[in-house]
């Protein structure tokens, strides 16, 4: 488990580990779960470094806990795979997971100092007046964006996910690490439909030009076009984000044009935890 200041913004809870330790356990005689475990102990057991792969096994269990089967690693267009295949109430499912990681800038935006009574304190700015203005909220948002649609796309031709035929396409994305642990739900709507589905106070902008989201025909990023290609205009239900749900325990100061965090450093009291939601 990773105790470092380094990771403090993306860490991994000791609720997050224990709860990794006992899905496992539970999953240990499960035939499809052995390649994701396989994967889990090659690369260092349950520690900061898996989390992407633990993700998986949160999403598998909740699966299995509801006596779902699925399959993991299933074929995807363009010879990649879609971490899992399943079916549920006659439903075929079709669903890649994405943890969204700390962004470069938003680690350069982050300092450590030491108060004058011996307390370490991490402290992350994002703002619009950013020299750099990568280091704000509309850099988080235009690259969260970027790198969704990065997964339906590889050298100009669709990738992963098929044009929608029976089977629901989703993509699920950990959302926890986005700017100040994860942002609020204004974040989350911006960067799947854009600014234009956002009240004014949360529209954020980019050279001038409303950001717009995964799922707006008019996103100009590399992928958005994959992406929307595999959705028909008839129903956009066949492809769908959903963040996952989460509870944190923070508090932020937003403006229009900053996001700041400032605390002592500790352990997070606990992150979050997956669970499927069907109709």
């Amino acid at each position: 488990m990773t105790n470092g200041m380094e990771n403090f913004w993306d860490s991994l809870s000791r609720n997050e580990a224990q709860a990794a330790e006992f899905i496992m356990e539970r999953l240990k005689d499960a035939p499809w779960a052995q390649p994701l475990l396989l994967g889990i102990r090659e690369n260092g057991g349950i520690t900061h470094a898996t989390k992407d792969r633990l993700f998986e096994l949160r999403f598998g269990y909740a699966l299995h806990t509801e006596g779902i089967i699925p399959r993991y690693e299933i074929p995807g267009e363009g010879r990649s795979t879609i971490d899992f295949g399943f079916t549920s109430k006659n439903q075929p499912w079709a669903v890649e997971l994405l943890r969204l990681g700390e962004t470069a800038a938003v680690k350069a935006a982050t300092i450590a100092s030491v108060n004058s009574d011996g307390i370490p304190w991490t402290e992350r700015m994002l703002s619009t007046d950013a020299s750099d203005r990568r280091q704000s909220l509309e850099g988080e948002t235009l690259k969260a964006v970027q790198r969704i649609c990065q997964k339906c796309e590889s050298g100009g031709r669709p990738h992963k996910f098929p044009v929608p035929r029976d089977a629901l396409n989703v993509i699920l994305v950990d959302f926890r690490t986005f700017a100040n642990k994860g942002g609020d739900v204004h974040d989350r709507l911006h960067v799947a439909l854009g600014g234009h589905y956002v009240g004014d106070p949360y529209r954020l902008f980019w050279d001038n030009q409303v950001i717009t989201g995964v799922f707006d025909e008019r996103t100009p990023v590399k992928g958005a076009a994959e992406a929307n290609g595999s959705i028909s205009s008839a129903s956009r239900t066949r492809n769908t984000i959903i963040p996952e749900s989460c509870r944190t325990s923070h508090s932020s100061l937003r403006t229009h044009t900053c996001s700041t965090m400032r605390r002592p450093y500790a352990r997070p009291s606990q992150h979050g935890r997956c669970s499927l939601h069907t109709s």
